[in-house]
């Protein structure tokens, strides 16, 4: 004999025992999507390390090349613009020959330009008293010049001339050298 008080009871525990595995059956689904976020994100993680690994790994070895070489990275562009300021204040120093003061200012603002292009591996390669050498220059003029000067010695740049690190010229300056002896 079945008292029916038990019955409301066991019906009771019947819905609340659907309810509680409606709840795990909920909760395990939600674990489950955790799950599949976390392999994403693992993944992820594990590309991202690596991308960054890899661009770290250029980065040593640009920093190991200037090491080993000496010199920083530069864009041919930026090589190009740097010799063209360079050019540009040798103009406007050579008109300022006066002016002391904006004088020196030009000359610290070439040395500058001139020290980052050196760090690049870009060497301003003829110099006056040099001898003249159409590799690396043109001659725009000769002058006449009686002694300590050699003939072909080069006595005044014009525009200068810029060797890369291998020797290999960026770009053939221009000068003055002094005229041969004629007898």
């Amino acid at each position: 004999m079945k008292f029916m008080f038990w019955k409301k009871e066991e019906s009771l525990l019947i819905q609340e025992l659907r309810e509680a595995r409606e709840q795990f059956s909920s909760m395990e689904e939600k674990l489950s999507d955790m799950d599949k976020q976390i392999q994403k994100a693992t993944r992820l993680q594990y590309k991202t390390g690596k991308n960054i690994e890899g661009k770290l790994g250029d980065i040593g070895s640009l920093l190991d090349a200037r090491k080993e070489t000496g010199t920083v990275p530069l864009s041919d562009a930026a090589i190009e613009k740097l010799i063209r300021q360079v050019d540009d204040m040798d103009l406007v120093h050579a008109g300022l020959a006066e002016d002391t003061q904006w004088a020196e200012l030009l000359i610290k603002w070439k040395d500058s330009l001139l020290s980052l292009l050196a760090e690049a591996g870009v060497r301003d390669s003829v110099r006056p008293g040099d001898m003249f050498d159409p590799a690396l220059a043109e001659a725009v003029e000769a002058v006449e010049l009686a002694e300590p000067h050699r003939p072909f010695e080069v006595f005044r740049v014009y525009k200068r001339t810029f060797t890369n690190s291998s020797g290999e010229v960026i770009r053939k300056g221009q000068v003055a050298t002094v005229k041969e002896e004629r007898k």
